[in-house]
Formats: C-alpha cells, sequence, structure tokens
C-alpha cells in the first residue's frame, strides 16, 4: 500500500517529499523489525522515483521540459506511465517474493525446534 501511494504521491509532488512522507509513514508502521524497514525503504524509493518519472510535476527534468513546451502532459503520462508502473511493480514482486521464502524457512526452524522439543521430552528416563 505504501509503494502504490509512494508513486502516485511522487507524480503529484516532487520525488524526495514523496519518499521522505512514505518513510514517516514507514517508520510508524514497522517499528520493531528493522530489516524488513530497510527492504520496504528501499522499495519506496524506487516507487518514488518510477512515479515522478510519468508526470510533468513529479521530476525536475520532466518539469524542465514541460515549462519550456518540448513535451505535452497526455504524451508524457501515454508513454511513461506503463513503464513507470512495471518498474514499481518488479521490485515489489521480488520483495514478496524474498518475504515468502523467509517465511518459509522461519516456519521450517519453528518446526524442527518443535520436533526437536518433543523428542527430547520422550527420550527421557521415567521413574
Amino acid at each position: 500500500i505504501l509503494g502504490i501511494l509512494c508513486f502516485f504521491l511522487s507524480a503529484v509532488i516532487d520525488n524526495l517529499t514523496a519518499t521522505i512522507v512514505c518513510l514517516k509513514l514507514l517508520r510508524h508502521s514497522v517499528r520493531h523489525d528493522r530489516e524488513l524497514r530497510h527492504s520496504i525503504g528501499g522499495f519506496l524509493v524506487i516507487a518514488a522515483n518510477a512515479g515522478g518519472a510519468w508526470s510533468p510535476i513529479g521530476d525536475v527534468t520532466t518539469t524542465m521540459l514541460w515549462l519550456a513546451e518540448k513535451i505535452t502532459v497526455a504524451h508524457t503520462i501515454a508513454w511513461l506511465f506503463l513503464p513507470s508502473f512495471v518498474v514499481t511493480m518488479l521490485p515489489l514482486a521480488g520483495l514478496w517474493w524474498e518475504a515468502r521464502a523467509v517465511a518459509r524457512r522461519r516456519d521450517a526452524a519453528e518446526a524442527e525446534d518443535e520436533v526437536v522439543s518433543v523428542g527430547h521430552c520422550e527420550s527421557a528416563p521415567s521413574e
């Protein structure tokens, strides 16, 4: 949700401001898992840059070209929205894939610990 918010927010305000706003929201949302916060934060930077690229307002270079009448708003959005959206979604898919792998490894480790603790209780001599 934050990535999509950052993508569209950076199309309206500049990339840096959108990144700062979304990172602040992320910090309040994910307080205890620093590694997850860093991974999502990296994704938010990508989403902000991609979101600013398709809008004449969101990126300084595009704004300069628009003000110099080198590009039109409709043409810029038509040509750049889909590639920008794909550039945002690919890292999101990678994060999702990695999160699933981490969850599987964690579940396997917990199941192994459970088997070891149950096996340890059964092998204890009874009096």
